[in-house]
């Protein structure tokens, strides 16, 4: 693993000012990134790019093409299907098409301006949109990261784990299965002595395998992705992955940035637990090779015995102060405030409002000082974050909700500005979230397929194979129930695993709860971070207090004004739909359409998530699911179902429609996956209007049927995987629905992601299983009319 020039790099969005760590790291991870020499095309004839204005030559042939800019007319031709099912009236329809007639030449000026940014020196290594993209789209966003930008996996079970053995907890079985998806199961907090031997395994076994990962991906031996098969197999780009480890989002007022700290240099990861933050140590600081099962499972357990000490100690105080207050609050909030010590909120601030966080951490540093910046560049350069969650979910439900944003129980035991952070609960469910600001989701795909696939068992072989019987590293013998003896790189044992943060007790020092020697306990003291023993001035830890109850009251009303809904569909799946000739995605799709349809009442923006990582520093383009043939197909089977009324000509007609939806909605997708998606282009074209110089835009732009095309109410993306149970992320609009799926062989599941307040979670998830059932009904009465004739 090379050592970077700088002990840490912090970027402003712009993937060119990052690029030298590419070319420092190579290896086949980057192989594809070489910057171009001369303009010319190597796309395909078939994908529609202008080979004047592709520009896809580079050093190699094995180099990544740039991200093409599509004439105005192809964009306009493939805007205006997608958008006439949006209409309200036949006036609208008349001025939509009236604004796409004039748009070509409106927007001429703004295409020359584009093809012009692409093909400057300052593009000629980039995308002409990323720096938009990752600044706009992202770190200039001011609302809270979580619901709003992060996303989350949810795992199956370890089937290698004993899940018999610890009663009581809702182990629910090896292989993901669940009591209930249903919303009334409610989250067991009843643990046994045992509670803290599945979260101890899994946590260290994801550990394991993550420092495995890291190992290959912060020293480009990690093989490149690619999609397609022999001779159409294309590269994809690299670039996200250099934000994946030992890197964290940090709030800055109007843009935040992103910092990325040498992974040479930094040999922990950081441990949460109850709120307390702690930075343990996970791989040999020369090797880079994961530390010893036993060794992390062991600081794991300390970990947890130091979280559970403090926070019983802190329960102790809070009586205390009860019991001496002349004025007790009925008040839930404030109850809930003094069950949380002001210590355990301060993952709570990483939820709040963009620049009231950079305002509240400015505030903390000032007060606090050198050793609580020590301990937040501790944690922000960590591999990932762990979260050890103090709780016992089963259904589907509760377990998206603890992955997705920790929920009331587990909230604050986040970093929500965390590059990447995995949970594991006492009852051994697991599952990821991804900060979204610097890398899509398909990259995380890749570690979580690679973490998940590491049972506990398989960790604990490959850590045998590597450190022998006695698992011997660095001069430290460790025996085989996890003890450790010796030294390790010069320190004690203790030394490896850090408490954070304890310079937060000064902010109310009758409550200082940190393990020293003053205080007996049988836990052994994490290496000493020294905070300073002097208190906060008075009127400064008020103002701290205050700053950490209102971050605590925001993520409380964040969370409880959303909902999250989980349908397992079990009437079919992938198998059953290929086998009736339908593409599974384009398939389910179309009846997500349906769906939306009949919870709306009408026919709504709808936005599927399509990667153009083929192109050099490519994130995403958009599928726009609606189209005439989808309305066609939608407005057939109608307001309501019509089960019943089932019979050969209307399942024949259905399926027909069915069939040219589809057909139109792939089509649609393999031009967005080539660079010739609409929404891309036009707002790079919007971007480029001189409205300070006094330039109208075109009026394209500001038409209503336009502006309500590009209102994703609902926001779709699919993600099938074996080992996930489920997957999800919030609503893009107040008044929309985040809609993620999962298609399966016998199976679907669908997260569903809305504003409370709608009512709309419940009952999108019982039409999107009535339009599924509708539509094989349709299918198979087709196809019995069919064979029928046939006879």
């Amino acid at each position: 693993m090379k050592r970077w020039p700088t002990a840490m790099i912090e970027s402003d969005g712009d993937y060119r000012k990052d690029a030298h760590i590419e070319q420092l790291i190579k290896g086949p991870l980057y192989k594809h990134h070489q910057p171009p020499v001369s303009p010319s095309s190597s796309l395909p004839a078939s994908s529609g790019v202008d080979a004047s204005n592709s520009d896809a030559s580079h050093a190699s042939n094995d180099a990544l093409p740039r991200l093409p800019v599509p004439s105005i007319q192809d964009t306009i031709q493939r805007f205006l299907p997608t958008a006439l099912p949006l209409a309200r009236s036949q006036q609208e329809r008349t001025s939509l098409r009236q604004a796409c007639d004039d748009f070509p030449q409106q927007a001429q000026a703004l295409q020359q301006r584009l093809v012009d940014r692409r093909q400057s020196l300052g593009m000629r290594d980039s995308s002409w949109l990323q720096e938009w993209w990752n600044q706009m789209g992202y770190l200039q966003v001011r609302d809270p990261v979580v619901v709003n930008v992060s996303y989350f996996f949810h795992f199956v079970d370890d089937p290698t784990l004993d899940y018999g053995d610890v009663v009581g907890l809702g182990g629910g079985g090896s292989g993901g299965v669940y009591d209930t998806d249903g919303d009334d199961g409610g989250t067991s907090n009843n643990h046994t002595n045992n509670k803290n031997v599945l979260n101890v395994q899994r946590g260290a076994a994801m550990l394991y395998s993550t420092a495995e990962f890291r190992k290959m991906v912060c020293s480009g031996r990690l093989e490149a992705e690619s999609v397609g098969r022999g001779d159409r197999k294309v590269p994809l780009c690299s670039a996200a992955y250099k934000y994946m480890f030992n890197a964290c989002r940090v709030p800055r007022r109007r843009q935040d940035a992103y910092r990325m700290y040498d992974p040479s240099r930094c040999s922990h990861a950081v441990v949460s637990r109850r709120g307390y933050f702690f930075s343990m140590e996970v791989v040999d600081a020369e090797s880079q090779d994961p530390l010893p099962m036993e060794v992390l499972e062991d600081g794991l357990r300390r970990c947890i015995a130091m979280a559970d000490e403090l926070s019983s100690l802190l329960s102790l105080s809070s009586v205390s102060s009860s019991s001496a207050s002349s004025s007790p609050t009925s008040s839930q909030q404030q109850q809930q405030r003094q069950a949380l010590p002001t210590r355990c909120k301060v993952g709570l601030l990483t939820s709040q409002d963009r620049d009231d966080w950079a305002d509240g951490r400015q505030m903390l540093l000032d007060a606090l000082g050198d050793g609580f910046r020590r301990d937040l560049e501790r944690l922000e350069s960590g591999a990932i974050l762990l979260n050890l969650d103090d709780e016992c979910p089963v259904s589907r439900r509760e377990c998206g909700e603890m992955c997705w944003t920790g929920g009331a129980a587990s909230g604050h035991n986040r970093w929500f500005d965390k590059s990447i952070q995995v949970c594991v609960s006492n009852n051994g469910k697991g599952g990821f979230l991804g900060e979204h600001s610097m890398m899509d989701g398909m990259p995380c795909v890749r570690y979580a397929d690679y973490i998940t696939g590491v049972t506990y068992a398989e960790a604990k072989r490959r850590s045998s194979l590597l450190y022998g019987g006695v698992n011997n590293v660095n001069g430290v013998n460790n025996d085989v129930h996890g003890g450790i003896n010796g030294d390790m790189n010069g320190g004690n044992a203790a030394s490896r695993v850090t408490a954070l943060f304890e310079d937060l007790d000064r902010i109310s020092p009758s409550t200082s709860t940190s393990l020293s020697p003053s205080i007996p306990s049988s836990i052994p003291s994490p290496s000493p971070s020294q905070p300073s023993t002097s208190p906060v001035a008075a009127h400064t830890s008020a103002q701290l207090t205050s700053l950490m109850d209102k971050a605590e009251d925001s993520f409380r009303d964040l969370i409880d004004r959303h909902s999250l809904h989980v349908q397992s569909f079990h009437g079919y799946g992938s198998a059953w739909m290929k086998r009736n000739g339908f593409s599974p995605d384009a398939f389910v799709q179309a009846a997500m359409q349906v769906g939306a349809y009949r919870l709306f009442g009408e026919m709504v923006g709808t936005y599927e998530a399509t990667q153009v990582r083929r192109f050099l520093h490519g994130r995403t383009e958009t599928t726009r699911t609606v189209s005439l043939s989808m309305e066609s197909f939608v407005k057939m089977m109608g307001p309501r179902a019509k089960l019943a009324q089932m019979d050969a000509a209307r399942g024949m007609a259905l399926e027909q429609a069915l069939k040219t939806a589809v057909q139109d909605h792939n089509r649609y997708m393999r031009n967005a996956a080539v660079g010739q998606g609409v929404d891309r282009h036009l707002l790079g074209l919007s971007l480029l209007v001189r409205q300070d110089n006094g330039e109208r835009p075109p009026r394209l732009f500001s038409d209503d049927v336009f502006v309500r095309s590009k209102r994703w109410r609902v926001s779709t993306s699919q993600l099938s995987h074996p080992r996930f149970a489920l997957w999800g992320y919030g609503e893009v609009v107040s008044d929309g629905v985040g809609l993620a799926y999962s298609i399966h062989p016998t199976s679907c599941v669908f997260s569903i992601t809305a504003l409370k307040q709608h009512g709309w979670t419940d009952k999108l998830a019982e039409l999107l299983e009535e339009a599924l059932l509708e539509m094989r009904l349709a299918i198979e009465s087709s196809q019995e009319d069919k064979m029928k004739s046939r006879l």
